[in-house]
């Protein structure tokens, strides 16, 4: 049984992950693709975010300091350096909350970030090992609130990256809403009547990737 991190714990339940589990195994008897869903939670390194709010809680405290407080003694240093102190652990922990992740990035940098993920994991899951070259995807990065859909060669020469985008719109607006394990499962089933007509199961059809929620920090 797979372990739910915290991060993910009021988003997803057990019973989530059983349900999207019977959704690939269903979705698989139609077609001889893999698909596989995978949730992150995040894409977009968190570092620049954080750096930005503290510089500016930094510059604050220099000027309340200079013009409010009388620095010839220790009791405003020490209220300085503890203030300091507990203004480090807030941008820590406002540096990963997304909404302020999404509003204090450039959004095409943000995208580039969560593209160039997916891709990495669609390698490391080993998507790009199946017999017939008919690996899918369906990526979410939890934070960013997106969702990237990629498919192997065989997939991607008769189906057009541009019939995902249904699918990934339904998504985008499933994870803002917080309906995640529907979001999965109405992706999941796009998928597979997607792909099941140009790739259907073949009678000697082997299940080469494991019928699970992938989930990654």
């Amino acid at each position: 049984m797979q372990n739910i991190p915290s991060w993910l714990v009021k988003k997803l339940s057990t019973e989530d992950l059983n349900s999207i589990e019977q959704a690939i195994i269903l979705a698989e008897k139609s077609t001889s693709a893999e698909i596989v869903p995978m949730i992150v939670r995040s894409s977009t390194p968190t570092g620049h975010i954080f750096k930005l709010l503290f510089s500016f809680v930094f510059v604050a405290h220099l000027f309340c300091s200079f013009y409010y407080l009388d620095l010839s003694s220790i009791g405003p240093l020490i209220f300085i350096l503890v203030s300091l102190g507990l203004s480090y652990l807030v941008c820590l922990k406002l540096s990963e909350l997304g909404v302020i992740v999404r509003a204090l990035s450039v959004g095409r940098d943000v995208n580039n970030q969560v593209f160039m993920r997916a891709e990495n994991e669609f390698y490391k899951a080993g998507l790009n090992n199946t017999s017939g070259a008919t690996g899918v995807l369906i990526y979410v990065s939890l934070l960013e609130h997106q969702v990237v859909v990629l498919a192997d060669k065989s997939i991607a020469d008769k189906v057009p990256s541009s019939t995902w985008q249904e699918l990934v719109n339904i998504f985008t607006t499933d994870i803002k809403s917080a309906n995640l394990s529907k979001g999965f499962i109405d992706a999941i089933e796009r998928c597979s009547k997607v792909v099941s007509a140009p790739f259907p199961r073949e009678h000697n059809d082997v299940d080469e990737l494991k019928n699970h929620l992938v989930i990654k920090e």
